[in-house]
């Protein structure tokens, strides 16, 4: 791409352009979905709410989510890293 026909910029601050929080509970919702299988003891609503625990508002890296939530649902045929790569 050539930068000289970049004509604008567009920062959305104020999260009018797009809802950050319907789109990372979309992501939790679809995530568990593709990992399901190895997630089947977890219920969804649990699964939800510890992502938003532990994201806190997405201030926490994502390997360090991760690490928890293998850690604190005792997931065993999962990595964190499976998770992260899905990120």
């Amino acid at each position: 791409m050539d930068l000289n026909q970049i004509k604008a910029v567009v920062f959305d601050l104020e999260g009018t352009l797009l809802d950050r929080v319907k789109s990372r509970e979309k992501f939790i919702e679809e995530q568990y979905e593709r990992f399901h299988d190895y997630l089947i003891h977890v219920q969804l609503a649990d699964f939800k709410k510890a992502f938003i625990e532990l994201d806190d508002d997405e201030d926490n890296d994502k390997p360090d989510l991760y690490k928890e939530i293998i850690k604190r649902f005792h997931v065993d045929r999962l990595t964190w890293k499976d998770l992260f790569n899905d990120f």
